[in-house]
């Protein structure tokens, strides 16, 4: 019966994982469905400031943070961090850091609050955000293989001249900061 939901389960979780794993095989960078990995050797490894935990990436400290337990890590980095294998401090899988804390991440399609809990990667957070309560591309950018952003050549972001859109986009975060504080 567990071995039935077990399998199950795992189906769904390659489903939702396009690309390979971490340590498997890969041509190129774009084949790498683990967040925070890149294709070393044909190979699939976590990016300079992670480090492997079973089958994720965990994003060090900066600067580095030596430990001996989990208790060393979370007087400084909150309670989402930990103390690796390798003894450095690191945020929990599925976690990244935003101003010295350990965060949850929200993938692109999830209800967020704030653009810092958007997360698809550390080379993405300038192409994803809150928008509309929902972790979504930045204008200029597209989805890309579900769980990532990437730049759209069909549709060019915004001009920095332009600042109409970050006007708004900081006018509507106000408002809705506003009627949540007053819901709360």
């Amino acid at each position: 019966m567990y071995l039935e939901y077990f399998l199950v389960i795992a189906s769904l979780s390659l489903r939702l994982t396009e690309g390979s794993a971490l340590h498997g095989h890969c041509l190129s960078n774009e084949d790498c469905g683990t967040i925070d990995t890149y294709c070393k050797n044909e190979v699939c490894v976590c990016k300079e400031s992670f480090a492997v935990w079973y089958d994720s990436c965990v994003q060090l400290a900066r600067p580095r943070i030596p430990c001996m337990k989990r208790h060393d890590c979370q007087n400084v980095l909150g309670v989402k961090s930990m103390c690796t294998k390798n003894s450095l401090c690191a945020c929990k899988p599925f976690h990244h850091l935003h101003h010295g804390q350990c965060v949850k991440n929200r993938d692109l399609h999830d209800i967020c609050e704030h653009d810092h809990q958007c997360y698809c990667g550390a080379d993405c957070e300038d192409k994803i955000a809150c928008i509309g309560r929902n972790c979504s591309c930045r204008p200029g950018h597209k989805p890309y293989r579900s769980r990532r952003c990437i730049y759209d050549p069909a549709n060019p972001p915004p001009s920095s001249s332009n600042n109409t859109y970050h006007l708004k986009s900081m006018i509507f975060s106000l408002l809705a900061s506003i009627v949540i504080l007053k819901i709360l």
